[in-house]
């Protein structure tokens, strides 16, 4: 039995902004409460409360603090394999970071007990993923661990994680990342790309272009999760977040008209039942075209596409990151603020003073 919680507002349009905690038990929605509270944190601890319970369900808190480094670890790949809401790919990626932490933690024979890793044991992890490894798969590798802690300081099992900057302690040391520019498509190439698209397939591209949607997120779209009176999309996004995606009316007019032929259920039925199969016929309509540039043509670059393009139009970013449901403004901007020179010669041109001379007063010597 697979049990998962939400918090969510489904009354703000009348007025209700209390929040609401929803139990899912094998993808069947079991209870809805409400939670009493306008509060989001507050809602959000209701949230963590019930997710401690299922991961943890017997232990203490000092039962935790001195358990079994290893056998906790193994605790929480047994919990992100049944919680998480995540593509099959990412749970196998997932696994491979706890297994790769655990292959470390048996050659280290002091790191016994949770509580037993300092500051100075993650750095050791760090430099040891850095040896052996990329800079990316060692930041890849770094995040997860320092995620997996942070859950267990979220539900008050330990008190503090070794693999976040601390009071008195300066930031551990990672190895430096090349970030070079995300590859995106223009506006009028997205435009010739929708009329190279095959007929099956030209509405779940034109969804993923002018929603910035991640691919799992438009494949299980459904016309429930569709308000064609408010254009709007509600998704519930990559970990279980929920967010609300306007549409524009080249979008609603689209699904409107599917609507009709489609009636309920899935939006796009006929596109193939997995992702590699639906890549084959983007890089197959892309091959030998003017669009196959540096950088991997994928579905995901649609999403990059998004965001850029409405960065460059001036759009604030606070509301991009809403779009695409990013935790945070930052995270938008170190993925998506590729501007372009020109975009950046245009924008000087704001400041550029009209073309004009004061007229100078000479100055008069009083007696």
């Amino acid at each position: 039995m697979i049990k998962k919680y939400y918090i969510t507002q489904p009354f703000i349009r009348k007025g209700n902004n209390n929040y609401y905690g929803i139990c899912y038990c094998d993808g069947k929605r079991m209870s809805r409460k409400s939670l009493g509270t306008s509060s989001k944190k507050v809602a959000q601890d209701w949230k963590r409360q019930q997710e401690a319970l299922l991961y943890q369900p017997t232990s203490a808190r000092l039962e935790f603090s001195e358990k079994v480094l290893s056998e906790a670890v193994n605790e929480y790949k047994r919990h992100i394999g049944i919680q998480k809401n995540d593509s099959p790919r990412t749970l196998q990626a997932y696994m491979q970071y706890i297994d790769r932490f655990i292959t470390y933690l048996k050659g280290q024979k002091k790191l016994v007990f949770v509580n037993d890793l300092t500051r100075e044991h993650a750095q050791k992890y760090i430099d040891h993923l850095t040896n052996d490894l990329g800079a990316k798969t060692t930041w890849e590798n770094y995040k997860f661990v320092r995620k997996m802690f942070k859950t267990w300081t979220t539900y008050k099992f330990i008190d503090s994680n070794p693999f976040v900057k601390q009071d008195g302690n300066d930031s551990l040391a990672l190895p430096a990342l090349d970030k070079s520019e995300k590859p995106f498509w223009e506006e009028h190439e997205i435009v010739s790309i929708l009329d190279l698209a095959p007929k099956e397939i030209y509405p779940f591209w034109f969804t993923l272009a002018y929603t910035g949607l991640r691919f799992r997120e438009a494949r299980d779209l459904t016309f429930e999760q569709i308000d064609f009176k408010m254009s709007e999309i509600s998704i519930m996004g990559k970990g279980g977040k929920p967010r609300v995606v306007p549409m524009c009316e080249g979008l609603k007019r689209l699904l409107t008209k599917e609507q009709k032929t489609i009636k309920s259920g899935n939006c796009f039925p006929l596109i193939p039942d997995t992702e590699q199969g639906c890549l084959k016929i983007l890089k197959r309509v892309l091959k030998g075209t003017a669009f196959k540039k540096l950088g991997q043509n994928n579905h995901h670059r649609f999403r990059h596409s998004f965001a850029s393009n409405l960065l460059r139009k001036g759009v604030n970013v606070k509301a991009v990151q809403q779009l695409l449901g990013h935790s945070s403004s930052k995270i938008t901007l170190d993925i998506y603020g590729h501007l372009l020179s020109g975009d950046l010669h245009e924008a000087v041109k704001y400041l550029t003073p009209q073309n004009q001379r004061r007229k100078v007063i000479p100055f008069k010597a009083t007696a």
